[in-house]
């Protein structure tokens, strides 16, 4: 959801970080922070939930995010290329949880339901347009 270059989170033990020609004091992580890189902002901060680590368990996590936002990923990780033929769907927001391997389309069917779109899927070409 953010515009960052860099991010990362610390679940465990002690980091320090320092950016080259950004900031060139040194910032300790601790188990439960993390750290964010922006333009020439650094920002770190606490987290307390953890779902956005769930990738790591198989598991994708979507939190209010545009419903662009998510096929962006969706083609990252499931590989393959998103045509959306009704920019209406663009507006929508999206929160939910689903795993890696139910597929692409075991997100997209329960959305559907939702939000009223159809799609195609064309294996030769690997995409998806979504209409």
């Amino acid at each position: 959801k953010s515009s960052c270059e860099f991010m990362a989170s610390l679940l465990e033990g002690k980091v320090n970080v320092k950016f080259k020609g950004v900031n060139t004091e040194v910032i300790t992580l601790e188990p439960h922070e993390c750290i964010m890189k922006k333009g020439n902002s650094i920002v770190k901060k606490s987290y307390l939930n953890e779902d956005f680590l769930l990738w790591r368990k198989g598991i994708y996590t979507f939190d209010d995010c545009t419903f662009q936002e998510v096929l962006a990923q969706l083609e990252t990780y499931y590989d393959i290329k998103i045509v959306v033929k009704n920019p209406e769907i663009n507006k929508y927001r999206v929160s939910g949880k689903c795993r890696q391997s139910d597929g692409i389309e075991g997100f997209l069917k329960p959305l559907q339901k939702l939000y009223h779109f159809s799609y195609q899927k064309d294996n030769t070409e690997n995409t998806i347009t979504i209409y």
